[in-house]
């Protein structure tokens, strides 16, 4: 499903009655099927935007299109991967796959088979029992990855889900979210401060600054990517890029503290 972002603005109230304005009549389109990243400093509007395209921020201004449609709120077309878990700590594994379908009123048996078969697709069959207390970072973190792949959204939004996690367990899921991804083709909107994680998810990397998509890097690797591409220079070349992007923004956050 193709989005269409046309003059996206959005602005918050402040306490002493004035606006701070964080996004700044920002226009892109991603095209179905693409794998788009968001990266930039902190405060720079990447989270706000992601929320504004999952419906759970109105835009001061413009509008989201979906397939050509405007986006008025959540939708079931649009399935969200949180940094913090979003799991229910009561309820097992299988049965945390479960509740979105279980919600749309999808009869137990059929409910049962496809939270199973995306199970099987994170590698977690045999937790299927299990709670999350149970489980670690890396496994709640699929256990959320198959819930919103269980509900077959049109789009998947992904808001800095390897965010808490250590390098290898990070990397690890970074390969398996591409392996499903690759078998699933969900048009993606992924949001990170990890400019290797950019590099070696994205199609396209929007580099946002103030509010605004300062620039578009087209990654040119092909799919399947490899842990081998990590170390080619090609790829070292696009983190040197983003790496002096960012580190622009931290210069003039420093000289203006």
């Amino acid at each position: 499903m193709p989005i269409v972002l046309q003059g996206i603005e959005k602005s918050f109230a402040t306490p002493d009655g004035g606006q701070l304005q964080v996004l700044r009549g920002i226009d892109a389109e991603i095209a179905d099927e693409e794998f788009v990243v968001l990266i930039g400093a902190s405060g720079c509007g990447k989270s706000t935007l992601l929320n504004v395209v999952a419906g759970l921020i109105e835009p001061s201004a413009g509008q989201v299109l979906l397939d050509g449609e405007p986006v008025t709120g959540p939708g079931r077309d649009r399935g969200m991967v949180f940094q913090q878990d979003a799991i229910l700590m009561w309820r097992s594994v299988l049965r945390n796959v479960e509740y979105g379908l279980e919600l749309r009123g999808v009869p137990r048996a059929e409910r049962r088979r496809i939270a199973e078969e995306h199970l099987r697709l994170v590698g977690l069959e045999r937790f299927a029992d299990f709670f999350p207390k149970d489980l670690s970072g890396g496994m709640r973190k699929r256990v959320q990855i198959a819930a919103v792949f269980a509900n077959s959204p049109e789009v998947l939004l992904m808001d800095e889900p390897f965010g808490s996690l250590d390098y290898v367990t990070k990397v690890t899921l970074q390969q398996e979210l591409l392996r499903i991804w690759t078998q699933e083709r969900k048009t993606t909107l992924f949001v990170t401060h990890d400019i290797e994680e950019a590099t070696f998810l994205a199609d396209r990397i929007f580099v946002l600054r103030a509010g605004q998509i300062e620039k578009v890097i087209q990654v040119p690797f092909a799919r399947p990517r490899t842990v081998e591409m990590r170390t080619e220079p090609q790829f070292r070349e696009i983190l040197a890029a983003l790496w002096g992007e960012l580190a622009e923004d931290q210069e003039a956050a420093l000289s203006a503290a």
